[in-house]
């Protein structure tokens, strides 16, 4: 497993390119961009709101 940021994909030879310059090969490949909650543009979001991601747990 790999946390980096990417700043490249080579699709036609399966490779990611790394922020540091870290070049991986992959067959398979899962990116987990995170989440963020755009608070900002809501009015009361930021004092009145909890972010969650949908998963069926909760």
């Amino acid at each position: 497993m790999y946390i980096n940021r990417v700043v490249a994909l080579d699709l036609e030879n399966n490779k990611v390119v790394c922020a540091n310059g870290l070049t991986v090969d992959f067959d398979v490949l899962f990116i987990d961009i995170g989440s963020t909650s755009v608070t900002v543009s809501v009015s009361g979001a930021a004092e009145y709101a909890i972010a969650a991601k949908l998963v069926s747990q909760l």
